[in-house]
């Protein structure tokens, strides 16, 4: 049975597990998940229960519920199905895709059935003092989780803790051509003891490459105050540096992703500091955006 997405539970708070991911558009990444063999130091694995469907599913959302069971399990998880087990057509923000909620769980995947998002529901339970696992543990559970969504092992651009949960949250960047693309690409959370808590790929859509990039040189040269300079008056030291990347419009809420110099400024001097990025159309050299980053 099919549930309109605005009867989805939605106090899983996407904010909450997911950060700055969600403000982007979907589309796929992950095949169905297998269970291969765990890596060293495998993740703490929570009690299974053999997979049930809810009696008032149709067929069809019988199959999803047990293959949503299938990928909780193989995360280490347990989820029953039951009477509040359903089945919607959209996500928490309302990606499109069979959104399925069983248990404490709710896992997703996109219009042509590729896994994009897998989450378990709060109260996150906090370690007792002295059991958070360090960075180097959360390293290798985040790579046997890889493992078990059938992801490639690969280390992640940053790795933090997650003040929220008292755990860790890892980001791979997607890459276009080789360029960063930081408002997308894969954000997965683990808990203090290493359990899982978390994943969500994030795919936006992307304006055309331009037919001609500016050369740095001519980036820089629009933006004259960048310089890398110590000993200046005041005590001034100032930084600067510049790259292509795939910016995400902040004034145009999910508008394509648009090839950008991003050329990021700093000066500290004996009376305080300041920083700033600004990002120029890769084509054009118009500005795009502009911020404050400190």
């Amino acid at each position: 049975m099919r549930y309109p997405a605005r009867h989805v539970v939605l106090a899983i708070g996407a904010a909450l597990l997911l950060g700055g991911c969600t403000a982007a558009q979907q589309t796929p990444v992950a095949s169905m998940p297998t269970v291969p063999p765990s890596v060293a130091e495998p993740a703490p694995v929570r009690p299974t229960t053999a997979p049930t469907v809810a009696p008032s599913l149709s067929a069809a959302d019988a199959t999803t519920v047990t293959r949503a069971v299938g990928v909780i399990r193989s995360l280490g998880g347990s989820a029953v199905p039951d009477a509040s087990t359903t089945v919607s057509d959209s996500g928490l923000a309302g990606e499109p895709g069979e959104f399925v909620s069983v248990g404490s769980w709710r896992v997703q995947w996109d219009p042509l059935r590729r896994l994009i998002f897998v989450a378990v529901l709060p109260p996150f339970v906090t370690s007792a003092p002295g059991t958070v696992i360090s960075e180097a543990v959360a390293r290798t559970r985040l790579a046997d989780y890889r493992t078990r969504l059938g992801l490639v092992v690969a280390p992640p651009d940053s790795l933090v803790p997650d003040p929220t949960t008292g755990g860790w949250r890892g980001h791979w960047d997607r890459l276009i051509g080789g360029i960063q693309v930081p408002s997308d690409g894969t954000l997965m959370a683990i808990g203090a003891d290493g359990a899982f808590l978390s994943y969500r790929y994030v795919e936006s859509e992307t304006s055309p490459t331009p037919a001609k990039t500016l050369s740095k040189a001519k980036a820089l040269s629009l933006f004259p105050r960048c310089r890398n300079s110590t000993g200046g008056p005041n005590g001034l030291v100032e930084t600067c540096t510049i790259n292509l990347e795939w910016h995400a419009p902040a004034m145009t809420p999910r508008a394509p992703l648009q090839l950008c110099w991003r050329i990021d400024y700093s000066r500290v001097d004996n009376d305080g500091s300041q920083a700033s990025a600004l990002w120029l159309d890769a084509g054009t050299g118009e500005q795009v955006d502009a911020a404050a980053t400190m």
